[in-house]
């Protein structure tokens, strides 16, 4: 009898595990409506944008925004985008602004708040969390 009930629980135990684990979303890039050169943007494309060595593609301007440092969904980006972690990136930019060579991209405290800049800011890209995203911003990659 109790080999059953242990059986069962851990059934139920890994089926639960899997419901949840199906149930999480990615992380999707995501940029303003109207940006002509939505389709140019890869993930090395990304990369040389977050790390301030492009602000066009096509003469297209292109700005990027970040979620707050600590953020899940932007650990992820960092992860996959960058290769770095996030107190890399962010000495990064701080020896970058040091000797005169850009500024960091703007951070927001939540997706929100970071799609409706986006959604008002002609050239604006940025991430959230599959399961945040907003009507108003078009949606260009998944990052698993």
């Amino acid at each position: 009898m109790r080999c059953t009930v242990y059986l069962t629980s851990l059934a139920l135990g890994v089926l639960l595990s899997l419901m949840t684990t199906s149930v999480q979303a990615g992380v999707v890039v995501v940029c303003n409506a109207s940006l002509p050169v939505a389709e140019k943007i890869n993930s090395a494309t990304l990369a040389r944008i977050y790390t301030g060595r492009s602000i066009q593609i096509d003469g297209t301007g292109i700005l990027p925004v970040n979620l707050a440092p600590g953020a899940p969904e932007r650990t992820i980006f960092l992860h996959h985008i960058i290769q770095q972690k996030d107190d890399e990136y962010i000495g990064y930019w701080l020896v970058r602004k040091s000797i005169g060579r850009g500024t960091p991209p703007l951070e927001f405290k939540n997706a929100a708040d970071l799609q409706r800049f986006i959604r008002s800011t002609p050239g604006a890209v940025g991430y959230v969390d599959e399961q945040h995203l907003e009507p108003g911003v078009r949606c260009i990659f998944t990052i698993p």
